[in-house]
């Protein structure tokens, strides 16, 4: 889950690309208008980068909310903070 956190934008971009090329290579091999299957790739594609925007974000957003719920790790390696 630490990828999400740290490579939100990079995992947007990722899977929208592959869903809008998905989109496109179903509406091309379908016998529809070219000017009817532009429009539905289009709106397809805008849907999906949508939700897939929302989606991630709020996950990244979820994991650093549960992040800063934990208490601080001990144990060795661990990080003390001097006040």
């Amino acid at each position: 889950m630490r990828v999400v956190r740290e490579h939100t934008f990079k995992l947007i971009l990722s899977a929208v690309s592959i869903a809008a090329a998905a989109i496109y290579l179903r509406e091309a091999s379908r016998p529809a208008s070219a000017r009817l299957s532009r429009m539905h790739t289009r709106v397809y594609g805008q849907g999906v980068a949508l939700v897939t925007t929302i989606c991630v974000v709020g996950l990244a957003e979820a994991l650093d909310l549960e992040r800063r719920r934990r208490p601080p790790e001990e144990g060795p390696g661990a990080v003390v903070e001097s006040t």
